[in-house]
């Protein structure tokens, strides 16, 4: 992230020496449209000293409900701010990143494992480790009593400190031979010592859910319409599970695709035979690999 921006910022200054202008303009507007630099404007505020210091308010927000609470300022005029942020609103990944940040280290702190230089976790006797993304954590131990006993309270009292609560209805304890849900995905270890990630029951379901809903929105549409409805929900989810084991996954959602497509081309047509539909919609193609 950083060596992407410094190398925009160097061919920025670069062509500013040479007098190449629109070049310059192309490199700015890549620059302030690209993702590297607001990621990093983000990591330097939350990162500096600044962060512990009082604003003009002389209030220094220390959980996210002190900050949900802060209001907004439109046009000069500040509005109070009494119900927070829905979930899944753009804004709940950043808080919950905010929230989470400094739980691995207290995890560390009470089973005094250190960091060597190499970036290696030393003194791990439990072999504790904690994968978090937004709000979706995992913490992993050679044991279910260490979870039980010491992480999970650890969790509570880490979350309550910010105001929050550990959610008991999205908490599993689980071995990994029975699997787990993580990210969309099942991951699970079988007798056999192989580690198997495949898309979750879950997230299947919440495809064709999806996928049946854009057809039904769609009955009365135009095809090319439908079409472009559809191919970033099946493009979407597709790309994110292809790096797994999603074959059979892959086999059973074209056959829900065509079941509600043929449904659907049906209801539209429903004056015409079977073999008329086909040649209008389901037509077949010699593809050549050479």
């Amino acid at each position: 992230m950083i060596k992407h921006v410094r190398s925009l910022q160097l061919r920025i200054a670069k062509a500013t020496r040479e007098g190449r202008k629109n070049k310059v303009k192309a490199l700015q507007w890549l620059l302030t449209h690209s993702w590297a630099p607001k990621l990093l404007a983000v990591k330097r505020v939350t990162e500096n000293k600044g962060k512990r210091t009082a604003g003009v308010d002389g209030v220094l927000w220390s959980t996210p409900k002190a900050k949900l609470k802060a209001g907004f300022l439109d046009k000069k005029v500040l509005h109070p701010t009494i119900k927070g942020t829905p979930q899944g609103g753009i804004i709940s990944p950043t808080l919950s990143n905010m929230t989470l940040d400094g739980l691995e280290k207290r995890i560390d702190q009470k089973f005094n494992i250190s960091i060597r230089s190499d970036g290696c976790r030393s003194n791990n006797i439990h072999k504790i480790h904690l994968i978090r993304y937004a709000d979706d954590f995992v913490v992993t131990a050679t044991n279910k009593q260490v979870l039980v006993e010491v992480v999970k309270p650890l969790i509570e009292n880490f979350l309550a400190e910010r105001g929050l609560e550990l959610p008991q209805e999205k908490t599993k304890i689980t071995h990994i031979n029975e699997g787990f849900d993580f990210l969309g995905q099942n991951i699970r270890m079988f007798p056999n010592g192989k580690l198997i990630i495949t898309p979750s029951n879950d997230s299947m379901k919440s495809v064709a859910d999806k996928i049946n809903l854009t057809i039904k929105k769609h009955r009365g549409n135009k095809t090319t319409e439908l079409i472009l409805n559809l191919n970033p929900i099946i493009t979407g989810w597709s790309n994110y599970h292809r790096h797994v084991c999603s074959k059979k996954f892959f086999y059973k959602l074209d056959f829900i695709i065509w079941r509600n497509t043929w449904n659907w081309a049906r209801r539209r047509h429903n004056n015409l035979g079977y073999e008329k539909i086909v040649s209008m919609y389901f037509r077949f193609f010699d593809i050549f690999c050479g």
